[in-house]
């Protein structure tokens, strides 16, 4: 068994490092005419945002195998030393891009800070698995046949990783041709404390994956597996729902907290609201999302994400022209709250019949509700005066 799981990662990690290289050269190549013909510059200059997005495409080329490092210790689980990992390097990019930004203020240091944080994170990540995977005497091969076998749920799982970036990259894709420079940064900063959720997010998906998938191998057991989605759609929602919910009804106060700008505080605080609100109903689907993977059934969340993109793209477009960059941030609420919506129905018809008004009831009114009436409470209490330690 050890050989074959030796075998099959080395097969993987050829695959994700061409596709790592193949994207990252692709995109590097593509800078400069983007630079030129795609970004709204104004005071920026065209060879200093060409060299950005070069640094950018390394940085992505860099993240991109750490993919395949995290769900092979997720499957061996290694969740608690997976999470260690992830939240170490989580927070030690977090100082790094400060520290840069810090010493050089330009987006070349930012972007260097994030590519080589990025390039130890997977470094690391590949060192913990192939100890996991550690077999005396034993030299990984790479096999085609291991592609063979897999190709379906591979394919299905490649297609979701794919227009997964392409659905959380588009908007800013998007909007760096649309916005003027300042609304743009006004809307990177305020997505880039949005997506402290994920901080939350991905370590319990890491650790209900697995089980889930153990769960639904046994056939017989399908009364275990109900309870076990249960319980882990409303940990889920226990934890990323208040959260959101304060950081919704805060965000003003988060912002300025957060960036000592206040007039950032102010401009950003509806796209906070709105960027947070899509990422906590996107947290919320992970659940049924990892019951779908561990059914081994990629085609509904593949299918839906070609439709959103076809959807987000124009939309986007037309909101941020329209309303501008809070505009732009309530289509990704919007797109999401409709996950919440489809995906479940569908879902629900294939697996776990007769288990989705429970999931409704009990993993996504109950904590909103819950957590709606306790911030409601909460903002009678004014923060106008308070200092940002007095925040803190």
């Amino acid at each position: 068994y050890q050989a074959v799981a030796r075998d099959l990662t080395r097969t993987f990690e050829v695959v994700y490092a061409s596709v790592a290289l193949l994207v990252g050269v692709s995109l590097a190549i593509s800078a400069q005419s983007i630079a030129h013909y795609w970004i709204n510059l104004e005071s920026l200059n065209a060879l200093d945002a060409a060299q950005a997005l070069i640094l950018a495409s390394v940085a992505l080329a860099c993240q991109w195998p750490s993919n395949l490092y995290t769900s092979g210790l997720a499957g061996l689980h290694l969740q608690q030393r997976l999470a260690a990992i992830t939240m170490l390097f989580g927070s030690l990019r977090v100082f790094a891009s400060l520290a840069a930004l810090w010493c050089q203020p330009t987006l070349q240091s930012f972007f260097i800070a994030q590519a080589i944080t990025l390039l130890i994170q997977t470094a690391i990540l590949r060192t913990a698995l192939w100890h996991a995977l550690s077999l005396k005497g034993h030299c990984p091969v790479f096999r085609v046949w291991h592609l063979h076998r897999s190709a379906s749920f591979a394919t299905g799982i490649t297609g979701i990783t794919i227009t997964s970036i392409v659905l959380t990259q588009a908007d800013k894709v998007v909007l760096s041709k649309v916005l003027a420079l300042a609304d743009f940064g006004t809307y990177m900063a305020a997505g880039t404390l949005a997506t402290g959720l994920y901080f939350v997010i991905s370590p319990i998906f890491s650790v209900i994956y697995p089980r889930l998938t153990m769960l639904q191998g046994n056939k017989g057991n399908a009364k275990s597996l109900a309870q076990f989605y249960h319980f882990s759609s409303q940990l889920m929602a226990c934890m990323v729902v208040p959260v959101a919910v304060v950081l919704i009804a805060f965000s003003e106060e988060f912002l300025k907290l957060w960036s000592s700008d206040i007039l950032l505080a102010r401009q950003g605080r509806w796209v906070l609201a709105f960027l947070v609100a899509g990422n906590a109903f996107n947290g919320l689907m992970n659940v049924p999302y990892a019951m779908q993977l561990a059914a081994g059934w990629t085609r509904l969340s593949l299918w839906i994400n070609v439709a959103a993109i076809v959807l987000l793209i124009p939309v986007t477009w037309w909101a941020a022209l329209h309303f501008g960059a809070p505009g732009a941030a309530s289509v990704w609420a919007l797109l999401n709250a409709a996950y919440l919506v489809v995906t479940p129905i569908f879902m629900h018809r294939r697996l776990l019949r007769g288990e989705m008004r429970r999931w409704y009831r009990t993993a996504l009114l109950l904590p909103l509700v819950v957590a709606a009436v306790s911030v409601i409470v909460l903002r009678q209490i004014s923060l106008d005066t308070m200092s940002g330690p007095q925040l803190a």
